[in-house]
C-alpha cells in the first residue's frame, strides 16, 4: 500500500512539472488591446505571464479569416507583403513578465480598418490555442 501511495505522489509531482513547463501563456489583464491609432500607426498593448515571444500580423482591411496560432506565427516571422502591412516578433523577458508592454506598428493607409492578429508562445515555443483578432481604424490624414 505504501508503495502505491509513493508511486502516486511521485507521478503527481512529475505531472505537475510537465503541466507547468508546457502551459500556454496567459495575457495580462486588459491585453492585447489597441491603445491608439494615428494616420499611419497602430499602438498595441500586450503582455504575458511568462517569458516567451509575441507574434503580430496586421492586414490593411477588415480580415474576418480564422487563423491558427501557427499560421500567425509563421506569417509574423516573414516580412510584410501583399495585404499584410506590418509584422512583429517580440520577446518577453523575465523582467517584462506580467507587465503591459507597448509597440507602435507602422501601416500604410490612413482612415482604413486594419485587422491585427496576435498570439503568444512560452519559452518552450508552446503557442496559445488560438490567436486574438482585433480591428483598428487609422485616423484620416490632417487637412
Amino acid at each position: 500500500m505504501k508503495g502505491i501511495i509513493k508511486f502516486i505522489a511521485i507521478f503527481s509531482l512529475m505531472l505537475l512539472s510537465v503541466i507547468e513547463t508546457y502551459a500556454q501563456p496567459v495575457w495580462v489583464k486588459g491585453t492585447p488591446a489597441v491603445a491608439s491609432t494615428g494616420p499611419l500607426s497602430i499602438t498595441m498593448n500586450y503582455g504575458i505571464d511568462v517569458t516567451g515571444t509575441v507574434y503580430i500580423i496586421v492586414y490593411n482591411y477588415n480580415n474576418t479569416s480564422i487563423y491558427s496560432s501557427s499560421t500567425v506565427r509563421s506569417r509574423a516571422i516573414l516580412s510584410p507583403s501583399g495585404t499584410i502591412v506590418a509584422t512583429a516578433v517580440l520577446s518577453v523577458k523575465s523582467t517584462d513578465i506580467g507587465k503591459i508592454l507597448k509597440i507602435v506598428l507602422s501601416v500604410k493607409d490612413p482612415n482604413q480598418v486594419h485587422t491585427v492578429y496576435i498570439v503568444a508562445a512560452n519559452s518552450k515555443k508552446v503557442l496559445q490555442a488560438s490567436p486574438v483578432r482585433l480591428n483598428a481604424t487609422t485616423l484620416p490624414c490632417p487637412e
